[in-house]
């Protein structure tokens, strides 16, 4: 009905004035049918409920998360929207769960995220549990995970597979990506069907029962460390604004590089065919590496502090 009544308004009816818009128009509503869908069923398999939607940083003025000091007078102030934060709960704790909705197939890398490329996640993270404990202040709340859903109308190829083939091989192209808390209670109440490999997130089992290296999971200690870390990035990244840093130092890691999608290529003067010009070379480097690396640098700020 939304879709309907947004395309009837838009552009005084122009997605309904040439054969080509329509398709387009029609295509939405395929993807959106398909999204509706695909969300509603990965809720089912789980225990967590919604609890907010396009959550804006502008009403959550107070929280600690998103005010990162910089020094005695300086502040940094964080914006944003969390697409939507799902709660689930037990007795002594209140699992979060934050999903970021996305066009492209985005993958959560912890080693990117150490070298600072891949903050938003875990900034989201970091304020979706302030926001749930300050609701919920008699429980614990913890990261459950950190997850990203690609809005997509996959096509399955094969010849005259039932309905039931199609919609399950449909549901593992749009599993979510991302990253998970491995306690046991919190991957239960994600996906209460899941036993060898789960349809809706990133968690395979070997057959002794433990996760496997195709698995994103990660420790619940770990995801401090990784939480703590991100606010010291940003910490670091906020006093280089202040300082004026602003030089010309684009990275790259494996196929990727900053320039790619930059949208000041065209007057920063960087030129990798000149002398001089070289790009910043990121190590590939294992989840557990990654942790290992972020650990270190806040045992060194703690004892650069003093603390």
């Amino acid at each position: 009905e939304t879709l309907t009544a947004c395309a009837a308004s838009y552009g005084e009816t122009i997605l309904y004035s040439n054969a080509r818009n329509r398709h387009l128009l029609a295509r939405m509503e395929r993807i959106l049918n398909r999204t509706v869908d695909t969300l509603q069923t990965q809720l089912r398999k789980g225990q967590f409920l919604p609890e907010a939607f396009e959550v804006s940083f502008d009403v959550l003025e107070n929280l600690d998360s998103l005010n990162i000091a910089l020094s005695e007078k300086e502040k940094l102030r964080l914006r944003g929207r969390i697409d939507r934060v799902d709660i689930g709960e037990t007795d002594e704790r209140v699992y979060v769960k934050v999903i970021d909705y996305k066009s492209g197939d985005k993958r959560f890398d912890l080693a990117a995220l150490y070298y600072g490329l891949q903050l938003q996640l875990v900034v989201y993270m970091n304020a979706a549990v302030e926001l749930v404990q300050k609701k919920y202040p008699g429980k614990e709340a913890v990261p459950a995970a950190m997850l990203y859903y690609r809005v997509a109308d996959p096509v399955v190829e094969g010849e005259e597979l039932p309905p039931e083939e199609i919609n399950s091989r449909i549901l593992q192209e749009l599993k979510m990506t991302g990253i998970v808390n491995e306690n046991n209670e919190a991957v239960r109440m994600l996906d209460r069907e899941f036993t060898d490999k789960s349809d809706i997130l990133p968690l395979e089992r070997k057959k002794d029962g433990s996760f496997s290296a195709r698995s994103s999971v990660i420790k619940e200690d770990d995801l401090q460390v990784v939480s703590s870390y991100v606010n010291q990035k940003i910490r670091e990244l906020g006093s280089g604004i202040l300082d004026g840093t602003i030089s010309v130092n684009p990275y790259e890691q494996g196929a990727g590089n900053a320039c790619t999608y930059c949208a000041y290529k065209s007057v920063c003067g960087f030129d990798g065919r000149i002398e001089g010009y070289e790009m910043r070379r990121l190590e590939q480097m294992s989840r557990q590496d990654a942790v290992a690396c972020m650990r270190r640098e806040l045992e060194t700020e703690e004892q650069g502090t003093g603390n």
